[in-house]
């Protein structure tokens, strides 16, 4: 079992890899992807955009992701696809992205417990309101 500190030292990882990329976060990608469970679909946006996403696996099964298309921040595909979810996306200055529970949902949301981290290579934005 991970925890918070693992989500924390992911991030890290991420923001160091990317700080050579200043533009990371604002960049534009092609975008592109049918409705697929959510796991996948965060691992496909990775793909696609070549950014690191880094969500807790526990929370994102057995979820689905609706089908996106077209140009877009990586923040802004991950904010399509978990919104409703009960999941937040927080997009990092280095242009990736966490994904996880918001605290102010109630049931079905995650919570911030980390089951599994699991990283995609990806970026989310804010856009639903989560906070650090």
């Amino acid at each position: 079992m991970q925890g918070p500190a693992t989500a924390t030292a992911a991030a890290a990882s991420i923001a160091t890899a990317a700080e050579h990329r200043p533009d990371a976060a604002t960049a534009r990608h092609a975008i592109h992807q049918p409705a697929l469970p959510l796991a996948d679909a965060l691992r496909e946006i990775t793909r696609q955009s070549g950014h690191p996403v880094v969500f807790d696996a526990g929370a994102v099964t057995g979820r689905e992701a609706p089908a996106i298309g077209g140009w877009m921040t990586v923040g802004e595909a991950v904010g399509w696809v978990v919104e409703g979810a009960g999941l937040c996306s927080e997009r990092l200055h280095s242009g990736g992205v966490i994904v996880r529970g918001c605290r102010e949902s109630g049931a079905g949301a995650a919570g911030g417990t980390a089951s599994h981290l699991e990283a995609s290579s990806t970026t989310a934005s804010a856009r639903d309101g989560c906070s650090p």
